[in-house]
């Protein structure tokens, strides 16, 4: 069985360092709320590798008057998030029903229930940023957990996408007198709401030179503002300002972006997942049945539980 790794609320009380381990018994409330606030309150960035915007350059032949400096040109953005760029982070988990048991009585005798496989399932969408989630320190399912989350410009991809792996594992539950019950296979995400700055650029290309350096728009030469094709990239990104003071200064642009990704393991490449057993009370009220997410956050799990509704985390 996958031993996976399992995160703590970084808390400045003594119950930061409660031994927290699923033998003892550990309830969602310990674990899965507790690993969704860690997630999205503990997070650091990676400072020598910040997400960046996934440069896409599309060329273009440059206008006549500036036939000297090149054949072709392209026009792009840039942009990094900062960890003061972070308006906010959610995080939350994608369940994958694996099997199902219900236990309806009479007596006291609990009803098996097996599983066979265990899927994974992973969302992705980074509107074209580079941008990973990965756990930081390390934790064991008898150890101190510890550590936080890791933001960078590595471990996802820039596509949006949904992906679904399975593997094979074998596990025996029982589902106890009077719940419905369903052994889940939890991945863990981070939704990031962020407002970097993006900046223009353009650079240029001829067959004898080959690629010319990338240049801010900003920074663009004077004597290449000599047609439309160039001076609208400066009056889209370097429009002039002037302070109460009479300073002149060029406001920075700023973009707003919703990031969906996976958090990974600290090794960068298998995805945080959890084996829950889930049992709802049978006679759950159809209202609150109907009311049970496809996606999960710590919000659904605490409203889970006033409806009645167990957690049990198994590995």
């Amino acid at each position: 069985m996958k031993t996976c790794t399992a995160l703590s609320l970084a808390l400045a009380s003594a119950a930061s360092a409660q031994r927290l381990t699923a033998r003892q018994g550990v309830t969602a409330d310990d674990f899965a709320v507790q690993t969704l606030k860690n997630i999205e309150s503990n997070f650091k960035m990676n400072d020598a590798s910040l997400p960046k915007l996934n440069v896409t350059k599309e060329w273009q032949h440059i206008c006549f008057s500036n036939l000297n400096y090149g054949e072709q040109v392209s026009f792009f953005k840039t942009g990094t998030i900062r960890r003061d760029d972070i308006l906010d982070a959610k995080a939350y988990y994608i369940p994958h029903v694996e099997t199902t048991a219900v236990n309806p009585g009479p007596g006291n005798k609990a009803s098996k229930m097996t599983m066979s496989s265990s899927t994974t399932t992973s969302q992705v969408d980074t509107k074209g940023w580079t941008v990973g989630i990965k756990l930081t320190g390390t934790a064991g399912k008898e150890g101190v957990a510890s550590g936080g989350v890791e933001i960078s410009g590595s471990y996802t991809d820039t596509t949006m996408k949904t992906d679904s792996t399975t593997k094979t594992v074998t596990r025996e539950e029982e589902c106890e007198v009077g719940y419905e019950c369903r052994l889940e296979t939890w991945t863990f995400h981070l939704d990031i709401h962020a407002k970097p700055r993006v900046d223009g650029a353009f650079q240029l290309w001829d067959a004898i030179n080959g690629y010319g350096k990338e240049i801010p728009t900003c920074s663009m030469p004077k004597n290449y503002r000599s047609c439309e094709q160039f001076t609208q990239r400066i009056d889209e990104w370097c429009k002039e300002e002037t302070l109460p003071g009479g300073a002149i200064y060029i406001p920075a642009k700023q973009e707003e972006v919703h990031i969906k990704a996976p958090v990974y393991e600290a090794n960068g490449y298998q995805t945080f997942t959890r084996i829950v057993k889930v049992f709802n009370p049978i006679v759950k009220s159809q209202k609150a049945r109907a009311a049970e997410p496809t996606i999960g956050t710590k919000e659904t799990v605490e409203e889970a539980m006033k409806q009645g509704t167990k957690f049990k985390f198994l590995d």
